[in-house]
């Protein structure tokens, strides 16, 4: 089987790097066209990693669009969808991502919107139904089609799909089309809510678990019947991880006293958490002036995200570190140093990060508190509640600091080696098909049980190459209207605009006709060459002609002249002795 695996960035290879590697051990050819050339983290040495080691695998960028108005008006009107969903009641409080999805945006056409009563739940589904609409009037692109066409494809996956004004839609598109079989591989937990729309359905949908499925038939209108359950891949190493060392040893690395219970802090994202640094500061301040001795003494190890590195002064505080230290290099670092530091921890604490689930699966009990520094990570985004509340939840809340440390002293006077809360979210959310199956298989069953599925190609519709030219002109306009100039600019450029193409017309039909004199002069002037010449060859072969006819007269005359002669002497001579013996 082929495939054809079309990523945003190699970074996310890492997620599906074992059943990448199952499906290429059963045979299967697999090729992985990236979008963005992005290698903040290393993400390339997953790739490059997976090839060296894979025979079957190969990599390299996908080809730039065409540069039409239609491929403008892709991203344009897909970022506008992307708006449009988020002005649902839902996302409310999602304030910091409706303004990520305004920056791709028209300046004025939140207004438009509101003008138009877009707001409302009729308006916006109008809104949503013309954009979706145009979609489908948007032409395939060339080079996609080209692209995909030279891989021959069984199978065509995509991930994440879901990004704003994501140009993954094309391929899906171009599937359709040639009748390959498709696949969305979700690849992480918050990308069904706080990402864009799925404007083309795939064949199948990949996802995590039920939590997942119903945001994608909720949010997304996916059938039901296009949605698998796989499991969370991207865990599956750490049902199998081991502690390396022992505490002690451990400790003396990190910088820790051994004899202290461990409360370990998780970074989130710069976008999530911009002002973590702050809360951190705070919170380890309170630990350290608790009333709970047990709280009071506690270790603290920070650990930051890879792309938010906490600067919180540590400097006052003993038996605090941070660990490792940022910026990380390019270099991965091992797993088993990531998983010590949780392994070894009483408790892990954490605003909004996919390290809680990790920390869940290793069994810690998970804690949080709401914050001021941390509400756009938690009150302002839709994947948060899924901590709270997936199968009882996993993550202990709090809603001030007291209460929080006082949670803390709870959990390290228990002395329990896992947390019953942190099993069942993660029988729920993380291996949804038991917790002793792992998920890695499952997704490469899936994506061979793909190549099963037979489609025939499916042309665009009629109607939709008869709204083309018509649309045409009313994109081109919206497309210019979106350049953000003052209103005088659009007022002159229709003068401007004629003005330079008369002028045009003017230069290049001048042009034209210069070159069209030159060519008939220097035709008249190679015509006459041509007629002195043949006028020349004429003379000259008539005057060699007549003077060889000239001299071939004059030397047959002569030559019948000394003929003559010797015939007319020798008959006189002959005649002169005839007489003579008449005479005798």
């Amino acid at each position: 089987m082929r495939i054809l695996f079309v990523v945003l960035h190699t970074g996310y290879v890492r997620n599906y790097n074992g059943a990448l590697r199952q499906l290429a051990a059963r045979g299967h050819r697999i090729h992985i066209a990236y979008e963005v050339d992005r290698d903040r983290q290393g993400e390339r040495l997953w790739v490059q990693r997976l090839a060296a080691d894979c025979p079957g695998v190969t990599w390299g960028p996908t080809p730039e669009r065409d540069k039409t108005v239609w491929t403008s008006w892709a991203r344009l009107g897909r970022a506008l969808l992307d708006y449009l969903r988020y002005l649902d009641p839902r996302y409310a409080k999602a304030v910091k991502l409706r303004r990520r999805v305004e920056a791709w945006v028209p300046q004025g056409f939140p207004k438009i919107v509101r003008w138009t009563g877009g707001t409302t739940r009729m308006g916006r589904l109008l809104w949503m139904g013309i954009l979706k609409a145009i979609e489908r009037v948007i032409p395939v692109s060339n080079r996609v089609e080209e692209f995909v066409r030279s891989h021959h494809p069984d199978v065509l996956l995509v991930t994440p799909l879901v990004d704003v004004a994501s140009t993954q839609v094309d391929y899906l598109k171009v599937a359709r089309r040639l009748g390959i079989t498709s696949a969305l591989a979700v690849a992480s937990w918050d990308n069904l809510t706080n990402k864009g729309l799925m404007r083309v359905i795939p064949d199948r949908v990949l996802l995590w678990n039920d939590t997942q499925k119903a945001e994608a038939i909720a949010l997304h209108g996916v059938p039901a019947d296009r949605i698998v359950v796989t499991g969370a891949q991207l865990f599956d190493q750490w049902f199998d991880l081991r502690p390396s060392c022992s505490k002690e040893a451990f400790c003396r690395r990190v910088g820790l006293d051994p004899d202290r219970p461990i409360v370990m802090y998780l970074g989130s994202s710069f976008f999530l958490a911009p002002r973590e640094t702050e809360f951190v500061e705070r919170w380890i301040r309170k630990i350290r002036e608790s009333d709970d001795e047990a709280v009071k003494a506690v270790g603290i190890l920070i650990r930051s995200h890879p792309l938010n590195p906490l600067m919180a002064d540590l400097s006052q505080s003993a038996n605090v570190v941070m660990w490792p230290q940022l910026p990380e290099p390019q270099e991965p670092r091992p797993i088993t140093e990531y998983f010590d530091s949780i392994y070894f921890s009483s408790a892990v604490v954490g605003a909004n990060t996919t390290a809680l689930i990790e920390a869940a699966i290793v069994g810690r009990p998970v804690y949080g508190l709401r914050a001021n520094e941390l509400a756009e990570a938690q009150a302002e985004t839709l994947h948060f509640q899924h901590l709270a509340e997936v199968n009882g939840g996993v993550l202990e809340l709090a809603d001030s600091m007291d209460d929080h440390i006082g949670q803390l002293g709870m959990e390290l006077r228990k002395h329990t080696a896992t947390d019953s809360r942190a099993r069942r979210f993660v029988e729920a959310f993380v291996r949804p098909r038991g917790i002793e199956t792992p998920a890695t298989p499952v997704v490469a069953r899936e994506i061979e049980a793909l190549a099963d599925c037979t489609l025939s190609p499916q042309r665009d519709p009629f109607w939709t190459h008869a709204l083309r030219p018509a649309l045409y002109p009313v994109v081109a306009t919206f497309l210019m209207l979106t350049e953000r100039r003052p209103w005088w600019a659009y007022t002159l450029r229709p003068v401007l605009t004629g003005t330079v193409y008369g002028a045009s017309v003017v230069v290049i039909g001048w042009q034209f006709l210069r070159r069209q004199v030159a060519a008939l002069t220097k035709i008249r002037r190679r015509s006459i060459k041509r007629l002195r010449r043949l006028g020349h060859d004429l003379w000259y072969e008539s005057f060699h002609s007549g003077a060889r006819l000239w001299r071939r007269v004059v030397k047959r005359s002569s030559k019948f002249r000394r003929r003559t002669g010797k015939r007319l002497f020798r008959s006189v001579n002959a005649g002169r002795h005839a007489f003579a013996r008449l005479l005798k």
